[in-house]
């Protein structure tokens, strides 16, 4: 669902910011397409949530994040573009819960309301392994001056609140509107203080 971070849109992504003005700042927001997959252990089958007719994405297996050599190749994906970047600034904006909304009733929701809440911070725990992996690999790049991560869930005030992100769910891939115009100021604030840092550094 939505657009994917693969080898080539990486390729077409880094060609573009390399032609990007010194002063212009990335921003990365879409991961979570590229992160989530279902694997229906009925029929043998792992992927991307798929969207059925009405326009929902019916889950028939169990949701999770992506590990493994999928992880490694969406991360080196990331590490093209930022790479590319060079000494522009980049403000990634870290992926968030998806799917958590009930698409029908023939895919009901499975499971106790305890069952449902454990599977949901299981959810948390595998975005927060995800986030030290690309903090691990902007690390490893030597990317840290020029790259910083916003972390929705954190800027909404519900890091590890599953029942309070629900609450803020438009639709199965869709936050409140006012959700988005929180985390624009955040984005906005994290520019501004990288700018007013690099003219601190110009002036020393």
């Amino acid at each position: 669902p939505g657009w994917r971070l693969a080898g080539q849109s990486a390729r077409e992504v880094a060609e573009i910011v390399s032609g990007m003005g010194k002063e212009d700042v990335l921003i990365l927001y879409g991961l979570d397409a590229s992160l989530f997959i279902e694997i229906d252990e009925g029929n043998l089958r792992s992927g991307p949530p798929r969207k059925g007719k009405d326009g929902r994405y019916h889950l028939r297996g169990k949701l999770t994040v992506i590990t493994g050599i999928q992880l490694e190749l969406l991360l080196d994906n990331l590490a093209t573009i930022l790479l590319a970047c060079g000494d522009r600034q980049v403000v990634i904006v870290t992926p968030v819960p998806r799917f958590w909304i009930q698409c029908c009733r023939k895919h009901a929701i499975q499971g106790t309301a305890e069952q449902v809440k454990e599977d949901r911070e299981r959810i948390l725990r595998e975005l927060g392994k995800f986030r030290r992996a690309l903090t691990g690999m902007v690390m490893k790049h030597k990317l840290s001056r020029t790259v910083r991560l916003v972390n929705p869930l954190t800027v909404l005030e519900v890091a590890d609140d599953a029942a309070g992100i629900e609450a803020l769910m438009l639709d199965q891939v869709h936050w409140l509107s006012g959700c988005y115009e929180m985390l624009a100021s955040k984005v906005l604030q994290e520019m501004k203080e990288w700018k007013a840092g690099k003219r601190r550094m110009l002036l020393d």
